[in-house]
């Protein structure tokens, strides 16, 4: 069990995290709250107790997404001035997410009960390049499956449009493009069909719930403007056609998480089949 001062250190450890990825908003919250959070709310002083190892539970972007959530619900002026940018000022800060928790103490604890569910569409660009090697080597045909696939949204990678370093993939009618920061020279242009997309989870979500979708907006950084409008059109393209995803009992997915398929970025390519040879019928067996 973590002491009350490694808890608290870890808003500062999550704040560098913000601040280094341009999210300074995220990371003014995080400071705030860390120096803010009292033992007088409950959700104070669960985090204050916090029984596991706070970083790795992400305790702190589950208090900051359920914070996020409440500005987003317009319940507390001061809240969304805070999220909006509009105070600055450390102490002043600290003292209106103070009176947040404790205002709103019953709606924030129950977002530390599980892990953020930070589904993003732009993840989709890095296994993307995964797939173009796949296919440098083995041939256009992917099959892919997701191990863990939460609400799905990579799983509309068939779907999205990706420029990467300038070379173009996917539909150029989708309502999504992924645009990666890119420094060296632009992606290989190959040949490259995703024949088909089905993912697992042991608790799949449906983002296409209102309340499920209004969570998953809640865990985007208000710094990001253009991620959460790729999560909305991402989860509209959910609505529209979802992929094939099921829900998979632990032992299975742990099996399947020992296996190959999922050590190679969780896709399974198709080969071409060798030539036979002349003369010879192929037989099976």
């Amino acid at each position: 069990m973590a002491s009350e001062a490694e808890n608290r250190a870890a808003f500062d450890v999550q704040a560098g995290y913000c601040a280094a990825m341009a999210a300074p908003v995220t990371a003014r919250v995080c400071v705030a709250v860390g120096q803010a959070l009292d033992r007088t709310s409950a959700t104070g002083r669960r985090v204050l107790d916090w029984p596991g190892e706070p970083v790795a539970d992400a305790v702190v972007l589950r208090l900051v997404g359920g914070l996020h959530a409440l500005h987003r619900a317009g319940v507390d002026a001061d809240l969304s001035r805070v999220f909006e940018g509009a105070v600055t000022d450390a102490a002043a800060v600290a003292v209106a997410l103070g009176r947040v928790v404790r205002d709103h103490d019953a709606a924030l604890l129950p977002w530390l009960d599980g892990p953020p569910q930070t589904n993003e569409p732009g993840r989709s660009g890095a296994l993307m390049l995964g797939l173009i090697a796949l296919a440098q080597r083995h041939g256009p045909k992917i099959e892919l499956l997701e191990i863990g696939s939460s609400a799905g949204l990579n799983l509309l990678i068939d779907r999205y449009r990706f420029d990467l370093g300038g070379t173009p993939y996917g539909p150029a009618d989708s309502p999504v493009t992924i645009r990666p920061a890119w420094t060296g020279p632009p992606a290989p242009s190959v040949p490259l069909d995703i024949v088909s997309v089905r993912g697992c989870d042991i608790n799949p979500i449906d983002a296409t719930d209102p309340a499920v979708a209004a969570r998953l907006a809640a865990y985007v950084w208000p710094d990001t403007p253009e991620r959460l409008a790729r999560v909305r059109t991402a989860i509209a393209m959910l609505g529209a056609r979802g992929p094939d995803r099921r829900r998979a009992p632990e032992a299975s997915r742990s099996r399947c998480a020992r296996a190959p398929v999922a050590r190679a970025c969780r896709a399974r390519h198709r080969p071409r089949a060798a030539p036979r040879p002349p003369g010879r019928s192929h037989q099976s067996g």
